[in-house]
């Protein structure tokens, strides 16, 4: 009995190993072929106001380039509204 159950579990495992790898080679070629595409990307005529929320505890390490990336963003400096908030830290992320 307990060597058929065992058989059944690794057919089982082995099945499900087969079925990710399905899937994963499914996903690589759909991005690969959708990948080459070129999408033309036209500005807006407006852009509406962005807030975003940081929120940051013990983030001395990245804190600036986190920052530095968001500033950084291809949308307008003037229609963008960066909130970083640092409570109770121990380190020097405020």
């Amino acid at each position: 009995m307990s060597d058929a159950v065992q058989i059944i579990t690794l057919i089982s495992i082995w099945f499900s190993l087969l079925m990710s790898l399905v899937t994963l080679a499914g996903a690589v070629k759909f991005w690969l072929k959708h990948s080459k595409v070129s999408v033309k990307i036209e500005p807006l005529k407006r852009y509406p106001q962005v807030t975003i929320v940081v929120p940051a505890h013990n983030e001395k390490l990245v804190i600036a380039k986190t920052a530095e990336a968001i500033l950084n963003l291809n949308y307008p400096a003037d229609k963008l509204e960066v909130l970083i908030f640092a409570d109770n830290c121990s380190d020097k992320t405020a």
